[in-house]
């Protein structure tokens, strides 16, 4: 137990602080986790300029650090992140819509390339759609032999219209 030389409450050791010695050492701070978040919290809000422009220098100078730090918390936090997105989303669905359809709007170029190159590869996104299309079907519940004999089908179909053409 240790007494915070701040709100000189008794606490347990855990809560204290750990810091960096100048030796390389370690020690404990005399503030408690709560008083020094306290402290933190005052001093941002009578330097808050100051703060935002440290933080904005920071990121412009360590730019590839922070975007591999968060490429590892992505990584060995995948599931959690996209199931936190997922209930977003669905809490949040007059955003998401109106989030896409602002999106759309400024990428058409980008969207119909990759319609282009989705109908070029026939890729199996291309093909659900082609099959769901006109059909209460959801694209999620076509089997993979029913996409195959689609693409067939689109290979033959090319290959005539081709053979028409020559």
């Amino acid at each position: 137990m240790r007494i915070c030389k701040k709100c000189s409450e008794e606490k347990p050791i855990e809560e204290f602080r750990l810091a960096k010695a100048g030796n390389g050492g370690i020690y404990r701070l005399f503030g408690c986790k709560k008083c020094a978040c306290l402290q933190q919290r005052k001093y941002y809000q009578l330097n808050k300029e100051k703060c935002l422009l440290a933080d904005k220098i920071y990121r412009k100078n360590n730019m590839d650090r922070i975007k591999q730090q968060k490429r590892k918390y992505y990584f060995r936090n995948k599931e959690k992140i996209i199931k936190n997105i997922r209930r977003w989303e669905l809490n949040n669905t007059e955003r998401v819509k109106d989030l896409k359809y602002k999106w759309a709007k400024n990428n058409k170029n980008k969207i119909l390339t990759r319609a282009k190159e989705a109908v070029e590869r026939m890729d199996d996104y291309y093909i659900k759609r082609l099959l769901a299309m006109g059909t209460n079907w959801k694209s999620a519940n076509i089997p993979q032999e029913m996409i195959e004999l689609q693409r067939c089908s689109l290979i033959l179909t090319r290959t005539k219209r081709e053979m028409k053409n020559v």
